[in-house]
């Protein structure tokens, strides 16, 4: 009896551990593209990142918090930092708020 309880317990604390990291993984969604343009927040709300996909086809506009870190060439930047032209990874949580901006720019 005391074994078959010990199998169970750990059957449900495998199946804990193993599906809450597995998860946070699955729920994050990237969006690859260009930017298209920067709109700097005010009034209290978020900026905007408007992104073109690299097909060229489908434009994308992104709210974005203050507390969202963003990166140009590895190092921390500020939204407005972001030129046309940038190339830009957007991530979003599974209800699609923005959590990370990551972009780069063309050497000249």
């Amino acid at each position: 009896m005391f074994s078959r309880i010990a199998s169970i317990a750990t059957l449900a604390l495998s199946f804990a551990l193993l599906s809450s990291p597995v998860s946070a993984f699955v729920d994050v969604k990237m969006h690859d593209g260009k930017v298209v343009s920067v709109t700097a927040a005010s009034n209290g709300g978020d900026a905007k990142l408007r992104i073109r996909d690299h097909d060229g086809k489908d434009e994308s506009t992104f709210s974005i918090p203050s507390t969202v870190k963003v990166m140009l060439d590895n190092k921390e930047a500020k939204l407005t930092d972001l030129k046309a032209g940038d190339a830009v990874q957007i991530t979003t949580d599974i209800e699609g708020q923005v959590t990370a901006v990551e972009a780069s720019r063309a050497k000249a």
